[in-house]
Formats: C-alpha cells, sequence, structure tokens
C-alpha cells in the first residue's frame, strides 16, 4: 500500500512507490521512486529516477537520472544531469538544465532553459515575456538571459531569446534576438530583424516580421 511521506526539516526517502511526496526542508531521494504527487518546496537530491504523474517544484531538485511525470510545472529550478525527461505537460516559470533530452507534448518556457535536445508538438519559449532578467541562483554560471538548447525538433516553435544548434519543424516563429545556426522547416518561418539564423533548408516559405 503505497503512502504520504512529509519531509519538513531534513529527511530521506527509500526507493519504492508512494501516494504523495512533500518537501519543505531538505530532502535526499535514495533510488528510484514512483509516486502520484510530488511537490518540493524546499531542496532536493535524487539519486534515483522519479516517475510521477505531477511534479511541482517552487524550490530546488537535482535529479540524477530520468523524470518521467504527466505534468511537470517549475517555479524554482530543476537541473537533470545526463537523465531524460519525459511529460505530456511541461511549463517552467523558473528555471531548467538538462544535458539529455527532454520530449513533451507541449513546452511552456517562461522562464529560463539551457537544454541538450528538446522533442515536442508546441513548443513555445519566452515567446511573451520577452527578455529576461539574470538569475543569480545555486546552478552554476550558465543561467542568465539567454535560453541554449543544441537541438530543437517539433511541429510548431514559437521563441524569443534562444541559443540554439539546430531547429526542426513545421512551423516558426522566431523574435527577440534568437540566434540559430540551421533551421530546416517545410511550412513558415517567420522571424523579425533581430534574429540571426546562419542556414535555412526545407520547402517553406518565409516570412518577416
Amino acid at each position: 500500500m503505497s503512502m504520504d511521506v512529509r519531509i519538513d526539516g531534513f529527511g530521506t526517502i527509500t526507493e519504492g512507490e508512494y501516494d504523495r511526496i512533500k518537501i519543505d526542508g531538505m530532502g535526499k531521494i535514495n533510488g528510484n521512486i514512483k509516486c502520484h504527487m510530488i511537490d518540493i518546496d524546499g531542496t532536493c537530491n535524487a539519486e534515483g529516477s522519479i516517475t510521477a504523474e505531477q511534479m511541482d517544484v517552487n524550490g530546488m531538485l537535482k535529479v540524477a537520472k530520468d523524470i518521467r511525470v504527466n505534468k511537470l510545472d517549475i517555479d524554482g529550478m530543476v537541473k537533470s544531469e545526463n537523465g531524460k525527461v519525459y511529460a505530456d505537460d511541461i511549463r517552467v516559470d523558473g528555471m531548467l538544465k538538462n544535458d539529455g533530452e527532454v520530449n513533451a507534448d507541449k513546452v511552456i518556457i517562461n522562464g529560463c532553459a539551457v537544454l541538450n535536445d528538446l522533442f515536442g508538438d508546441e513548443v513555445v519559449i519566452n515567446f511573451a515575456s520577452g527578455i529576461l532578467g539574470v538569475f543569480a541562483f545555486g546552478f552554476g554560471k550558465n543561467w542568465g538571459k539567454m535560453n541554449h538548447a543544441n537541438t530543437i525538433e517539433c511541429t510548431t516553435l514559437r521563441a524569443s531569446n534562444i541559443r540554439a544548434n539546430s531547429i526542426s519543424a513545421t512551423d516558426i516563429v522566431l523574435q527577440g534576438g534568437c540566434v540559430v545556426d540551421y533551421v530546416h522547416c517545410n511550412g513558415t518561418l517567420r522571424y523579425d530583424a533581430t534574429c540571426r539564423i546562419k542556414k535555412i533548408e526545407g520547402d517553406c516559405i518565409q516570412k518577416s516580421m
């Protein structure tokens, strides 16, 4: 039978299945866990994988392995090293750093992201929020105004303020100082004068903004 776990001070969660996990203090997760809901308002270091229906991070979370959730909301900071992040819906109003792969149907990033590979259906990055202020919290010097991604592959992309090596999508809208080495588009590509694109391929309609 699954159970609820709450950490208000210091505590460790062992490998297993749980219903709800709430961390308000400083928590550590040893091994792989599965749960219905995990809510992190404090700090947490997870040495295994996390599988959940819902994950809310208002504090700081560091994960060594994969994250598999239906819905992921980040208002704080999440750093996953070489692990993968799988979700139906991801919303980042804080910070997300991933060195492996992020794969979700819908990704909305209003905060800041430093990613390796991002795969999805609908991806929106800083499109309504414009240029961000500098975040000066504890995940290293790479956190700043510009979002970074090695590869983005999706159906639709609306992005501002991103540096990417490669973007492949059907419909793309770029504004607000995006810098992209390579774009492959088979639908419509719109971008404004502040964006720099080195190479464009694909059977797309190009429109300036």
